[in-house]
């Protein structure tokens, strides 16, 4: 049976949980030749006897211990045909059985499927022009796509081929899936018929005075009554019409002049619906557009409902009617039972989008709407709605609610077991609640306190006021980027009713809930504080709201929040060694009383993290086992390899070490090796320290070693 030697490369998720990839290396003990220092070296085959660095480098592409192969029908997976043009509509991938390709080859390797794939494709590679555009589907994953010409020179219209690879945890790619739609080998009719002239056609428009901005030739693949296509050559004619910006594409056979196809720019334009609200209270004087998804608007007479992302198409009414009745909130007039619906105008002006307005108590209902869609969405980046049922949720709000006092509130009850909002109206003191966002914030807050934590059940999560009050107030304050709870709440003045950036301390003695629960809101956004200066607004900000959110799962009272952190921050699964944030987490939660101040700092800089660093075993033998790895880094001249977190490394001179030198390249990666053996015990961990000529470390990364 062959041998296995593998790393587990410890991974850390921006959403605070491990993720560990096994990286399996056939062959341990072999002894390969080396590669002269500089020599450029890329994968593929090699004459006999040649064993270059990037053959020797499996780690850079094999995660499983299948045979790896560059035939790439052997990897197929799956495919679907087309029922009409009886084509392969798609392919997929085994992606862990395939020869790793570098970016820069993406496109190169992408046309080559039409060479090592032509069985399935049935397309030259001379009948495809890669597109300008390289599409990042996500973060690994990349889609390279062609255009189908015929004979070389002619687009074939709506004709592609898409290749898309995954990346693999070492930046290499592999074949993921293709999606075909280049039709195949085509025979095409009128090849020599004369294209079509704009007097041809005139007659057949719905406009006057039409003008010619643009013309080419195309293959057009008419869809017949059978269920099979028939290859046109045609002209395709972008065209002007008297009307200003209005512009139409009208698609005719050549010599027939009939004409194919016909749209124009603006008969379908969709985009999205905006509502002028206010960006945080009413007592702005300039009003912000925010997206108003999922909702019916009427216009002419006509309902039609914006999607997901606001988009509906407008065309050119300047009036309608909006029901504001979502997926996720109903927004009702106090007592009503029914949405309320309001009349609105209309302004398409704007490019981007339409602007859509109403009356003051309009814009009231249309804020509240708008807010609650910021807070779902927010919660949404970081716990999906399989973790609550409150996130699937429409959720129903009543505003205008008549009060003597300034309030609002979230209710559960048996009947309504996931809860309502009530946002009360203006008197003397205070201001409408819809209109300041900071207190739906806090209320929809409570709802989603409400079915999540051990135990929970819709309408009956956590239990402690105090947690429960707190997690609102951090809630409006991550999604504000403020301290500051219910700026406007006032009419008087805009101090807020509470603040986050306070020094109150565990235990609470006052003993109200709202008071109290700043100490756990305190903590929080000093927390997010300490991640901004480690990591800067974004990065940092995300981090913090990933931490509180998905503790919210399984903490019942804030007394429970410091632990439960830094549970989710562990990046190796070992709770003797500190998270990658542990002193960021302990500061913040100490300052308030939660946790006892250890006055340390996170090490090394979070910046000098290299995820592209990357290790394998090049030898085991009794003594411990001599490694290679790689990075992008440019400035690397050497790599200390360390048996410990790195965290102990920089505090343990006496830990086991070896030095890895540079060897050569391995495409845009600097490869180094040691001939001295590391002992290495089972389950062991080794960081990877990337240093530049002056001895100064600028990269690291840990890994789990276990030997099979």
């Amino acid at each position: 049976m062959a041998k296995f030697c593998y790393m587990i490369a410890q991974v850390r998720s921006i959403a605070g949980f491990l993720l560990i990839t096994f990286l399996f290396f056939p062959g341990c003990g072999q002894s390969p030749s080396k590669q002269k220092i500089g020599e450029k070296l890329k994968m593929g085959r090699h004459a006999a006897g040649s064993v270059p660095l990037s053959d020797r480098f499996t780690s850079l592409g094999l995660t499983s211990n299948s045979e790896v192969t560059d035939d790439l029908s052997s990897s197929i997976v799956e495919a679907k045909t087309n029922p009409t043009s009886q084509e392969i509509q798609w392919i997929s991938f085994n992606t862990e059985t395939q020869l790793p390709v570098y970016e820069k080859d993406l496109v190169s390797h992408a046309l080559s499927l039409t060479e090592s794939l032509n069985k399935y494709l049935h397309v030259a590679r001379t009948d495809l022009n890669p597109l300008a555009q390289e599409i990042n589907l996500s973060q690994d994953l990349k889609s390279i796509s062609f255009q189908r010409v015929f004979e070389g020179l002619i687009p074939v219209r709506d004709g592609y081929l898409e290749a898309i690879y995954q990346k693999n945890k070492n930046g290499l790619y592999t074949l993921r899936q293709i999606n075909n739609n280049t039709h195949g080998a085509i025979s095409v009719s009128g090849r020599s018929a004369p294209s079509v002239s704009l007097d041809a056609i005139e007659s057949q428009l719905p406009f006057e005075q039409p003008s010619i901005i643009d013309s080419r030739q195309v293959v057009y693949p008419e869809l017949l009554e059978p269920g099979s296509y028939q290859y046109v050559m045609a002209t395709e004619l972008t065209l002007a019409s008297s009307v200003k910006d209005r512009y139409y594409t009208i698609t005719a056979e050549n010599g027939t002049s009939r004409i194919l196809e016909a749209y124009g720019n603006q008969l379908h334009a969709a985009k999205p619906m905006m509502a002028k609200v206010f960006n945080r209270n009413y007592k702005e004087t300039t009003l912000t557009p925010k997206p108003i998804p999922e909702l019916e608007i009427t216009l002419g007479g006509q309902k039609m409902n914006t999607n997901i992302d606001a988009i509906a198409d407008s065309g050119t009414a300047t009036s309608g009617s909006v029901l504001l009745l979502g997926s996720r909130f109903t927004v009702v007039n106090n007592t009503a039972t029914t949405p309320i619906a309001l009349n609105v105008t209309l302004d398409s002006s704007n490019p981007e989008y339409t602007i859509l307005d109403s009356d003051a108590a309009g814009r009231a209902a249309l804020n509240v709407y708008t807010t609650l869609i910021e807070a779902h969405r927010y919660a949404m980046q970081f716990i999906p709605k399989e973790k609550s049922p409150f996130l699937s949720y429409n959720l129903p709000v009543f505003i205008n609610v008549p009060s003597e006092v300034c309030n609002a509130y979230f209710l559960a009850t048996p009947q309504i077991p996931l809860g309502y909002m009530a946002l009360g109206l203006a008197n003397t003191q205070c201001g409408d609640m819809a209109q300041v966002n900071d207190v739906p914030y806090h209320e929809w807050g409570h709802g989603l306190d409400s079915s999540v934590g051990i135990g929970a059940t819709p309408g009956t999560g956590i239990t402690d006021g105090t947690f429960s009050e707190g997690i609102g107030d951090i809630i409006s304050n991550y999604i504000t980027n403020s301290p500051e709870m219910a700026v406007g709440f006032y009419l008087a003045n805009n101090n807020p009713i509470r603040n986050a950036e306070n020094n109150l301390k565990y235990p609470a003695l006052s003993r109200e809930v709202h008071t109290d629960g700043q100490i756990i809101a305190g903590a929080f956004w000093t927390l997010r504080k300490n991640l901004i200066a480690n990591y800067g607004k974004t990065r940092g900000a995300y981090i913090a709201g990933n931490l509180f959110f998905n503790h919210l799962l399984n903490t019942n009272s804030y007394l429970q929040s410091y632990q439960n952190v830094l549970v989710l921050d562990d990046d190796d699964g070992n709770p003797t060694t500190r998270s990658p944030n542990y002193c960021a987490i302990n500061a913040a939660f100490a300052k308030h009383g939660l946790a006892t101040a250890e006055n340390c700092t996170d090490s090394p800089d979070p910046s000098k993290r290299d995820d592209t660093l990357v290790i394998a075993t090049q030898k085991q033998e009794a003594d411990g086992v001599t490694l290679m790895a790689a990075t992008t880094l440019v400035d690397a001249e050497s790599i200390i390899a360390c048996v410990g977190t790195r965290d102990r490394c920089n505090k343990e001179p006496n830990l086991p070490r070896s030095t890895l030198m540079p060897e050569g390249m391995i495409g845009d990666k600097i490869a180094f090796s040691t001939t001295t053996p590391l002992r290495v015990g089972a389950q062991d961990i080794i960081t990877l320290f990337v240093k530049n000529k002056g001895g100064d470390i600028i990269g690291s990364r840990m890994f789990k070693y276990v030997s099979k």
